[in-house]
């Protein structure tokens, strides 16, 4: 009896779809609960490995090597540092698959090329609006929009939570916003405290008591908030 796998040949673009294929299932989410992983991030996601795999076309995942690697991330770099890393984040995931499946041996050492270190990526300025900004913001925003601008702002909600909010989230628990477990980025249940001038804004909103507080794509939202 042996437990040494046999690596198999597999031309990186075949397994790149194959692992997209694999993953597919994930972004599905049945009634009522939601998707282990969002069509947003899949999407870039994989546009990230089919890069990588047009880049070594004739070759095979068995045959890559840190200077494969190199080569790569050198040729992203019209991108930015956090770009950069995110591919990174990516290769070293469809690694890491890749040895689940054969294709890689468990001893391949990619992971310690140079290549794949995280850089430490410049941060911008944090931009802000003042108080008085923020309130021509809400007195100008219109329906729904108020109240997700009014949440985001004053409860420091992410965009994603946000759209996945319900009113019945807002009132549930009195002076709180609950965030559950299958709408928090972290998967974890928690409550936000509504401070008072949250709960001035929200007000006018009391005569919903459910549906989703504002029904629009990531994208959609973004583009209102940029038209206000």
């Amino acid at each position: 009896m042996t437990t040494v796998a046999t690596v198999k040949r597999k031309a990186i673009a075949e397994a790149v779809e194959e692992f997209i294929k694999a993953d597919a299932p994930r972004t599905k989410a049945a009634e009522g609960q939601r998707a282990q992983l969002s069509t947003r991030y899949t999407y870039t996601r994989d546009i990230r490995l089919r890069r990588f795999a047009k880049t070594f076309a004739n070759t095979a995942v068995c045959d890559l090597s840190k200077a494969h690697l190199e080569a790569f991330i050198v040729s992203l770099g019209d991108f930015s540092a956090k770009t950069r890393n995110h591919y990174r984040a990516t290769v070293q995931q469809f690694l890491k698959w890749s040895v689940r499946r054969d294709y890689l041996p468990t001893t391949h050492r990619l992971n310690e090329a140079d290549s794949l270190q995280l850089e430490h990526a410049n941060t911008s300025d944090v931009l802000f609006y003042t108080p008085k900004e923020f309130r021509a913001l809400l007195e100008t925003a219109d329906g729904p929009m108020r109240g997700v601008l009014a949440i985001g702002g004053l409860a420091s909600l992410r965009i994603a939570e946000l759209l996945r909010l319900d009113w019945s989230d807002v009132w549930r628990i009195a002076g709180h916003i609950e965030i559950s477990s299958t709408k928090s980025k972290t998967r974890q249940r928690r409550l936000v405290e509504m401070c008072p001038a949250l709960a001035a804004w929200l007000a006018p909103f009391r005569i919903f008591e459910k549906g989703k507080i504002l029904d629009a794509t990531k994208d959609g939202f973004q583009d209102q908030a940029v038209k206000l």
